[in-house]
C-alpha cells in the first residue's frame, strides 16, 4: 500500500509542476514602435518652430520606449529559455519515474521493491522540486 501512494503521489506532483510550469508556447513581443514624422524642410513658421520643439520631444519619448521595448524583449527571451529549460528538465524526471517505476513494481510486494520505490520516490521528488524552484 505504501508503494501505490508513493507512485500517486509522485506521479500527482508532475502533473502540478506541469501546471505551475505552463505551456510550453513562448510568449511573443509583437509591438512596433512608431517613428516619429517629420516636417518638410520648406515649413518655415513660428507653427513650425513648435512643431519642431514637439517632433524632438517625442523623439526623446520613443527612444526611451524603444530602449524600455528593448528590455522587455530580453525578459521575455530569458523568460522563454528559463520554460524550455525547465519543461526539458521535467520530461527527463518523468522518463526517469517512468523507467523506475516499472522497473521497481510496486505490487512485487517485496521488501527491496518497497525500499527502491520509496527511494525513487523521494529521489524525483526533490529533483521535480528542484526544477521548479529554478524556474520560479
Amino acid at each position: 500500500m505504501v508503494d501505490t501512494l508513493s507512485v500517486t503521489a509522485v506521479d500527482g506532483l508532475l502533473s502540478q509542476a506541469r501546471q505551475l510550469l505552463g505551456s510550453m508556447n513562448p510568449v511573443q513581443l509583437d509591438a512596433a514602435l512608431p517613428t516619429v514624422p517629420q516636417a518638410p524642410d520648406s515649413w518655415d513658421s513660428e507653427a513650425a518652430g513648435s512643431a519642431a520643439q514637439a517632433a524632438a520631444h517625442l523623439g526623446h519619448d520613443t527612444d526611451e520606449l524603444r530602449a524600455a521595448h528593448q528590455a522587455v524583449a530580453a525578459a521575455i527571451a530569458e523568460a522563454n529559455e528559463i520554460a524550455r529549460s525547465a519543461h526539458t528538465q521535467l520530461n527527463a524526471v518523468e522518463n526517469a519515474w517512468a523507467s523506475d517505476r516499472a522497473a521497481l513494481d510496486p505490487a512485487a510486494g517485496t521488501d527491496d521493491n518497497h525500499a527502491g520505490i520509496l527511494q525513487s520516490a523521494q529521489h524525483h521528488v526533490r529533483e521535480v522540486t528542484a526544477v521548479v524552484q529554478a524556474a520560479a
